[in-house]
């Protein structure tokens, strides 16, 4: 093998030749060959590559070298014969292993050669991998110094993306090219699916970046990879902190704010509840600090970050004209609620955002009561007797959207006579039941109350039943796409949505129905498959953009804008939790015991998911509203509930 090397430094592979040529965007387009033939043979040869039938490998390349060489599939072919003399790669491990000499002295001598870009560095880029394969390792990074991308060459086979990404990045930090490797090790985190490369990756692109100046760190953190911004970020923050006075400290909560998500997408975690504990710490006395317990890890870190996001838009992280407010992010899948409210009481938050886990919000609101910081848990069920004197609960509540659905239909609609077509899962039984409960209460009848199977596709018989029920409403707790599947059969069966302004009349051609929905069928999906089916349909709505209150109209801009996509219930609440908070500390409120009595007024807060305040127990009591489908899209409806646990009174 040391022959072979003296080979390839003859040749002029190594690093010192040239300066870089950097910013080659290979592209995704692969070379495909001019004759059927010669594509067939060569498929068959990426197959046997593919399989480690290696021998077989070569052989069909060496043919489509041999009967095509005119044809722009040769070279790739005389690419993939070298791939198959190196056998199974062993980039990250410990060689030797054996490679073919020859196979190794053609992929040198095609990664010199002035042809396609494409085929050049993707024959450099094995032969690397194979200078690795038998223990080379510095030669393997010396021999791709002068790399010109970021990515691989489309040619690389799929199977060996991670492991020539690793080389690439390895060898553009080793030659100093710290830019360009943090953008490697992202394209590599993107990439890899095993969680020991992504690790990797991770823990050499913040080393990469700590070397990088202030400017590029500047210009990083305003690029399109959420992975290299997350990165470029923490380094610059981490940098700008060491030698910021405490003035300086809203700039820096500033750049935190904006750089969390891409904290939080990454699974940093710890770094970003590091950072903004740190930074809590570092701001004047007089200043609001929230604690923000989100999933920022495991399997609800998804839902943990749409909440993020919509806390971040409330504390005006995105608006350069609002005041800054210090969000000290706390992972709640870690650690005890009891240890993190300690750290948090340090830091000075003055209330407590979260946690989303309904299995997690008695302990955590029992830890905050014991620290006496008020703490709004965004959980569908109730804290129960773990709410204490400091604990709220602020979020989506499947017994107050069928109550509230139930009695607008009976007492504004005139729903008389009711259909109730409910999933066999345990929310459809759930909402089946409170509904049922109120639409008797306010004096209609239930005229059939049916389960159906989630997992069936055919609803004829279903559909016939209803339709000769001749109901007023029918009210469906599903996903806006399983009741775009039912009111199909039920158009089929002549049953058709209309107006809840309008009464159903029973002479019409059409059996006319007042549909009846809940929150989940606030998805565009219900406007692509069942449009027309339920015009007029009833729908409570936390949050929508077919709302035109102040408070909804600029969060759904502020969020699109920031975020790049509309918000969902998830991160309107999470925004209403920190919204209240900030409310209240504008309004004199500047500590926990004055939030705490905020809280417990009965003053109305109106926020993105409209007018609310707490009732006893630390429970919502709100203003309900709706939306109804009409030509085709989501409207406003005029309707409206209160529902809480004071909703009677």
């Amino acid at each position: 093998m040391k022959q072979l090397l003296l080979i390839v430094l003859i040749l002029g592979i190594g690093a010192c030749s040239g300066k870089p040529k950097r910013g080659v965007d290979f592209g995704s387009e692969i070379i495909k060959a001019s004759s059927a033939d010669a594509q067939r043979l060569f498929d068959e040869g990426v197959q046997a590559l593919e399989e480690h039938r290696w021998s077989d490998a070569v052989e069909r390349f060496r043919i489509v070298q041999s009967q095509y060489p005119d044809d722009p599939i040769a070279l790739v072919a005389e690419v993939y014969a070298g791939r198959a003399g190196l056998r199974d790669l062993a980039v990250l491990e410990v060689g030797p292993a054996n490679v073919d000499d020859a196979a190794m002295v053609a992929l040198s001598q095609l990664a010199q050669s002035k042809v396609d870009e494409r085929v050049r560095w993707a024959a450099a880029a094995y032969y690397a991998a194979g200078l690795a394969t038998v223990g080379e390792h510095a030669e393997a990074s010396s021999s791709l110094a002068t790399y010109p991308s970021v990515s691989l060459s489309p040619l690389i086979l799929a199977g060996d993306r991670p492991a020539l990404q690793v080389l690439v990045a390895e060898s553009l930090l080793g030659a100093g090219r710290y830019g360009d490797a943090t953008g490697a090790y992202g394209r590599l985190w993107h990439l890899a699916e095993r969680a020991d490369l992504r690790a990797f990756a991770k823990s050499r692109a913040f080393e990469a970046a700590a070397r990088l100046d202030e400017a590029e760190l500047v210009d990083s953190t305003g690029g399109k990879d959420d992975f290299v911004r997350a990165v470029c970020g923490a380094a610059l923050l981490e940098r700008r902190a060491q030698r910021a006075s405490e003035d300086e400290s809203a700039s820096l909560q500033a750049l935190m704010t904006r750089i969390a998500p891409d904290l939080a997408t990454i699974g940093e975690a710890n770094r970003l509840e590091a950072i903004s504990l740190s930074l809590a710490a570092r701001g004047p006395a007089k200043r609001l600090a929230i604690g923000l317990v989100l999933p920022l890890s495991g399997a609800a870190a998804q839902a943990g970050r749409g909440a993020l996001d919509g806390a971040l838009v409330a504390a005006g992280a995105f608006d350069p004209k609002a005041p800054v407010t210090t969000l000290v992010m706390v992972d709640s899948q870690t650690g005890s609620p009891a240890e993190h409210v300690a750290r948090l009481r340090l830091a000075g938050v003055s209330a407590i955002v979260g946690p989303l886990d309904s299995r997690l919000a008695g302990a955590w609101a029992k830890a905050a009561n014991d620290a006496e910081i008020p703490i709004f848990a965004l959980t569908t069920e109730s804290l129960g007797g773990a709410a204490g004197q400091w604990g709220f609960r602020w979020f989506i509540d499947a017994r107050s959207e069928a109550t509230g659905v139930a009695r607008v239909a009976v007492k504004e609609q005139g729903d008389a006579r009711i259909v109730i077509l409910r999933p066999n899962i345990g929310y459809g039984r759930r909402s089946a039941e409170w509904f049922a409960t109120a639409a008797r209460a306010a004096g209609a009848t239930i005229v059939l109350d049916e389960e159906y199977d989630r997992t069936a596709s055919d609803y004829s018989r279903l559909a016939a039943r209803v339709a000769k029920l001749r109901p007023d409403a029918i009210f469906i707790p599903d996903t806006a796409t399983k009741v775009g599947e039912l009111t199909a059969f039920l158009a089929q069966s002549n049953v058709w949505g209309i107006d809840g302004l309008r009464r159903p009349d029973a002479r019409a051609k059409r059996v006319q129905v007042h549909y009846l929905g809940t929150s989940l069928w606030n998805d565009p999906a219900l406007l692509t498959q069942a449009r027309s089916y339920v015009t007029g349909a009833l729908i409570p709505a936390w949050s929508s953009s077919a709302f035109a209150d102040a408070p909804s109209r600029q969060f759904f801009a502020d969020y699109s804008r920031a975020v790049g996509r509309p918000p969902n219930d998830l991160a309107a609440f999470a925004a209403d939790g920190v919204g209240f908070v900030r409310s209240s500390f504008a309004s004199g409120h500047t500590d926990a015991l004055s939030i705490r009595d905020a809280a417990q007024a009965k003053t109305l807060y109106r926020g993105v998911t409209g007018a609310s305040r707490f009732g006893s127990g630390g429970e919502p009591v709100r203003t309900l509203r709706f939306i109804s489908v009409a030509d085709g899209t989501f409207s406003v409806s005029t309707r409206t509930a209160t529902v809480g646990l004071d909703d009677e009174t």
